[in-house]
């Protein structure tokens, strides 16, 4: 079995995610990149759902992905979320919140 088939982007919690990373069935950076084209995929196209305003600049999370694998494998990890993406809901709209 491969890890992907392994692995449902949409029930996936935290609690699945770290055993993978811990096992090296999966980096940091491949998380991150699985997940920002599961949103690209049906945000706004695909399924339309239209439940991320915004992500932080790829380019800024995917380097952020590299230094936390990169600690990972030099330091071990610094918690159970190490490494972990998450999607934060905020309850309004606010101007300048994610920039």
């Amino acid at each position: 079995m491969s890890p992907n088939s392994r692995l449902n982007l949409i029930t996936a919690t935290a609690g699945d995610l770290r055993p993978l990373l811990e096992a090296g069935e999966f980096t940091s950076v491949e998380l991150v990149e699985l997940y920002l084209a599961q949103i690209a995929a049906h945000n706004h196209a695909g399924m339309k759902l239209n439940a991320i305003i915004t992500t932080a600049p790829t380019d800024r999370v995917l380097d952020e992905a590299r230094a936390l694998d990169e600690e990972r494998r030099m330091t071990g990890p610094r918690s159970r979320l190490h490494g972990i993406p998450v999607i934060l809901k905020v309850g309004s709209e606010r101007s300048g919140y994610l920039r």
